[in-house]
């Protein structure tokens, strides 16, 4: 099997005071100074991109004596260590770029390219891990324009989402699916701002799903379909179904849980047993009995899997030989798991019990007992992973627990029946079943013993609990925020870090919904210092390329050029005309207005004059209003359409030229902001559409 571009690794590096860094942790300053250095192990030792140590090994004294268990003797490459800093210092940072194909060896319109940003500080020649990235790539359509307009301009204007500022590829989308119980995803992106949203399809599955989970590098998407007895596998670059995991007969595989090397553990519900399938096709392991469901699943980054079932058993599984290797007992009830990788604890709650129980891992014994009110439903770690977060659904209480003394140091009071936590890049979303409310709490304050809830507003009116969200995953992080879904809405809100009201709202597009995922396609660190994303250049030419880090006042710029795509015999027999918006024209609601846009042949550049259909559609994003309007021709390829628009907000804005073959969907709609009418003055033009 070929190795990923994108490595599984496993993180083993103390940071500053002896805080381990792992994926999540990447993008958060743990060391107020000095360099932190990533010791790890490389799965790919052809993979040359990471620098080596020189007889350094992953052995005993990183990863523990016997804990890096793969069922013998195995290579999986090259030990490296990194050092690197968090500290951003834009006048000693240096922000490098690279765009390279995905696929051969030529960039090419239409092909997928990998773009790469590569930031060190001059100063000390460290990677700078944990700093947002965003970019942009502008088509050159006139040399001259580009070179007059500041770098740092073309970031601001494209931050701000105004009609004449859409780069040609945006370097930073995002999707949020929603899984529905009627056995469909829908796949909605979210847009600029968070006023409109936009379904651009849905999967159709070929049963009622049950749970879903995606893979570390975000790539694959898995809904396991119980009556269907399989899994999906959905790729979630071009959201559609791939393949499916075809489990036994009447097994109805029900949780998952991604393992870091590509396989999936899924929990098959009939018989009560534990699988580790390999998407890849090279089959599954032979299934390992746990009991009854419902079970809580984790996993340790090294090698094992823990499942806890409702009968009290607790299993310890090889992820590479799928074979149990441990096996324990705890009390009967529905579990809840989590792993520390500081002290090596596996920790296990039971949701009638008045403890939460530290066990060994090795064997699964007991290590000790931490001493809790009875109802405590969900147990996650907080990304500095120094204190251990017990959700009580019954006393709707959050406790904090420090791993290293295994004693409680905080308390407080969340949304009514707490059921979920989910991180962002500096807060915790705690999710409540019957609760119009959700908590926010900051993780400054949790990875120094203290908890500083805010309740926040997130329905409304009061919400009827639905057991069936129980487990369900309703908080999809977002960006520097959170989407929050109401089920009985049908919608999602999305808070920004720190606001406690919502800065939009997001349809969910589904009656049923069972779950909420975002898909970011945006820039990722895949190392310290190093990010990543793929794009796909819609035409042949130069791009003027801004790169913002952590702002759109810290910006370098830099420029590529692709090859001309080969046209199709389709696309030789018409006229392929581009769409550029030339005006930001001063909308004002309820009163007549004009928006100009210019229609250029793609091949020769010239702009398309005298077309007598060219028709537009103007939209409320809403779906509430829209109206169409045949152009008129200014000349130089201008056009224009004239509406007046029902209210503030805003409006699509998409063209039809039957012509030369171009529908209303065939190109992404240009967005009109429109303005609020002064309360004393009405126009004596306004015109009903």
């Amino acid at each position: 099997m070929a190795i990923p571009y994108v490595p599984a690794m496993i993180l083993a590096a103390a940071i500053g005071a002896g805080v381990l860094l792992g994926p999540k942790l990447l993008h958060r300053e743990t060391a107020a100074n000095g360099p932190i250095s990533l010791t790890g192990e490389l799965c790919g030792a052809d993979d040359n991109r990471f620098p080596a140590v020189g007889g350094a090994a992953v052995g005993s004294a990183i990863l523990g004596e016997g804990d890096h268990d793969h069922g013998g003797a195995q290579s999986f490459g090259t030990a490296w260590q990194i050092p690197l800093t968090t500290t951003y210092d834009p006048d000693t940072a240096k922000v490098s770029f690279t765009l390279s194909p995905v696929t051969g060896d030529r960039i090419v319109a239409g092909e997928e390219v990998r773009a790469t940003v590569k930031i060190t500080d001059s100063a000390s020649g460290l990677p700078v891990s944990g700093r947002s990235v965003a970019g942009w790539m502008m088509l050159q359509r006139n040399a001259q324009v580009s070179a007059e307009l500041p770098c740092s301009a073309k970031a601001k204007l494209f931050t701000q989402g105004r009609v004449t500022a859409r780069p040609d590829v945006d370097l930073n989308t995002s999707r949020m699916l929603v899984l529905n119980r009627d056995g469909s995803i829908a796949i909605v992106n979210p847009q600029v701002d968070f006023t409109i949203t936009q379904m651009e399809g849905v999967i159709p599955l070929p049963g009622v799903p049950a749970d879903w989970a995606k893979s570390d590098d975000g790539q694959t998407v898995y809904v396991s379909l119980p009556v269907f007895g399989a899994v999906a596998v959905i790729d979630a670059r071009a959201f559609q179904i791939t393949g499916l995991i075809e489990l036994p007969k009447g097994s109805m595989p029900t949780r998952l849980l991604p393992l870091p090397r590509g396989e999936l553990a899924v929990y098959l519900s009939a018989p009560g047993t534990v699988t580790i399938a390999r998407p890849d096709g090279t089959g599954q392991t032979t299934p390992v009995a746990v009991g009854a469901g419902p079970v809580a699943m984790v996993r340790d980054g090294i090698g094992g899997l823990y499942v806890a079932s409702s009968e009290g058993q607790i299993v310890r599984i090889d992820t590479t030989t799928g074979r149990r290797i441990a096996k324990g007992t705890i009390d009967a009830g529905e579990p809840s798991l989590a792993w520390s990788p500081l002290n090596r604890t596996l920790y296990a709650a039971i949701r009638g019990a008045t403890h939460i129980a530290a066990l060994e891992p090795a064997k699964l014994s007991l290590r000790g007992q931490i001493a809790t009110a009875p109802g405590v439903f969900a147990l996650a770690l907080e990304p500095a992973q120094q204190h251990l977060i017990a959700l009580n659904r019954d006393e709707d209480m959050m406790t904090l627990i420090d791993t290293r003394s295994g004693t409680a140091v905080a308390q407080g009071r969340v949304a009514a029946q707490p059921v979920e936590v989910t991180f962002s890049h500096d807060y915790a979303y705690v999710r409540g079943l019957a609760s119009d409310h959700f908590t926010v709490v900051d993780l400054a304050e949790l990875s120094q013993g203290r908890i500083a809830p805010v309740d926040i507003q997130s329905a409304a009116g009061p919400v009827r609990p639905h057991e069936a969200l129980s487990r369900a995953t309703m908080v999809a992080p977002y960006g520097h925020g959170a989407l929050v879904g109401n089920a009985d809405e049908a919608v999602a809100y999305y808070y920004m870090e720190g606001m406690n009201s919502p800065m939009g709202t997001v349809k969910t597009y589904g009656k049923t919904v069972q779950g909420l995922m975002t898909v970011d396609r945006g820039f990722r660190e895949i190392l310290p210092g190093l990010y990543e994303t793929t794009a796909r250049l819609p035409f042949g030419g130069t791009y003027d390329i801004p790169i913002a880090v952590d702002a759109d006042d810290h910006v370098s710029c830099f420029s590529a050029t692709a090859g001309a795509a080969a046209p199709t015999q389709a696309e030789a027999d018409r006229v392929a005309l581009r769409v550029e918006p030339v005006e930001d024209a001063d909308l004002i609601a309820r009163h007549a207005g004009r928006v100009v846009i210019r229609l250029v042949d793609e091949t020769t550049g010239a702009p398309s004059d005298g077309l007598k259909d060219v028709r537009l559609l103007a939209f409320s994003t809403g779906g509430t209003w829209q109206a169409r309007a045949w152009a008129k021709d200014l000349g130089d390829g201008r056009y224009a359409g004239a509406w007046t628009f029902p209210k503030p907000g805003r409006y699509g804005l998409s063209l039809q030229v039957a012509s030369v073959g171009m529908g209303f969907a065939d190109r992404e709609p240009l967005y009109l902001r429109v303005g609020a009418a002064p309360v004393d003055a009405v126009s004596q033009k306004e015109i009903t559409p």
